[in-house]
């Protein structure tokens, strides 16, 4: 029951949002920490970081905004990250968010919890929409004070593709105690849109159902006041239980690129590129055996054609 509580008493704080699937929800004034505004003097700052606990939100910002650059810059995915003493913006290959053992929570028996598919009872990783001591805090927000001004009406976040050992699922739940509202599903096909207005701020409950490192391809999309559209591609990374190095949740996917290309709740992508390693290693042994039989051919070849010359021309000394 403990999940039930704590997801119960998550729904007391939301920002204004609605779903790309099931239409609107009544708008909620943000509570506690979700009231928070972004100064344009927040630096963007280079180098990894593993975030294991703290408030870090993922929103659109514009590059030049900060730097003093003048204009707006490039619309880009960044992390805002206010877990430490002073906020600031980091690049998404830069961080790993670390979901530690803390976050375990039992699975309610309770047919409202069906849809995560896990048994009444196991456990699994809850990132809550409200924040806990030792867990990392995640959520989203269109407050850079370049993107509120110029988003013409709504963002769209949305989610293109997973890789990783198990299951994802983010949803919430409304005030009013209602049937929680999934959000994204890794076992879904398709991408899976949320969409918030300009100055918004949410935390939704996110839900992992086993240790390891997951990749969560997203965009961020919206209809600028020139009549642009700006849109950002990245990858998020999360490294699931106390036990996972956060390590190979820095490398570099193919995924980053093009995440339309990779199907929801795909495996794991180590395997994927131990198994491109080996098909090269493999073509390479073949090509190369292939030179060497080639090679060999021609030698014989050769020698057979001078022995032929030769006894040729010791029958005509005779």
């Amino acid at each position: 029951m403990k999940l039930l509580a704590l997801l119960l008493a998550g729904s007391l704080a939301l920002a204004p949002f609605a779903t790309g699937r099931s239409g609107s929800i009544p708008s909620i004034r943000p509570a506690g920490d979700l009231d928070q505004t972004i100064s344009a003097q927040e630096p963007a700052v280079a180098g990894r970081a593993v975030i294991e606990q703290g408030h870090v939100d993922i929103g659109p910002r514009f590059d030049g905004t900060a730097a003093g650059q003048g204009g707006t810059g490039n619309w880009l995915i960044q992390i805002h990250d206010s877990s430490g003493p002073q906020p600031v913006w980091r690049n998404l290959p830069d961080v790993v968010l670390k979901v530690a053992d803390a976050a375990k929570q039992v699975v309610p028996d309770d047919p409202s919890y069906a849809f995560l598919g896990a048994t009444p009872g196991s456990e699994v990783y809850v990132v809550p929409q409200t924040q806990q001591q030792g867990v990392v805090w995640a959520g989203w927000n269109t407050q850079d004070p370049q993107v509120i001004t110029a988003i013409k009406r709504q963002a769209r976040l949305s989610l293109t593709g997973v890789q990783g050992p198990g299951t994802v699922m983010m949803y919430l739940q409304s005030g009013n105690l209602g049937q929680p509202q999934v959000l994204w599903d890794s076992r879904r096909t398709g991408q899976q849109d949320v969409f918030m207005d300009a100055n918004a701020h949410t935390h939704a409950n996110w839900v992992f159902s086993t240790p390891g490192i997951y990749f969560l391809s997203v965009e961020f999309t919206a209809e600028l006041t020139d009549g642009s559209t700006a849109s950002s591609k990245q990858v998020l990374r999360f490294a699931v239980g106390s036990a996972t190095d956060p390590e190979p949740g820095f490398a570099q996917l193919a995924l980053a690129s093009s995440p339309a290309a990779v199907p929801a709740g795909s495996a794991d992508p180590a395997g994927g590129q131990l198994l491109w390693a080996a098909g090269g290693v493999l073509l390479a042994l073949l090509l190369a055996g292939l030179l060497i039989g080639l090679l060999r051919s021609i030698v014989s070849s050769r020698r057979a054609k001078s022995e032929v010359e030769a006894v040729a021309k010791l029958g005509q000394q005779r």
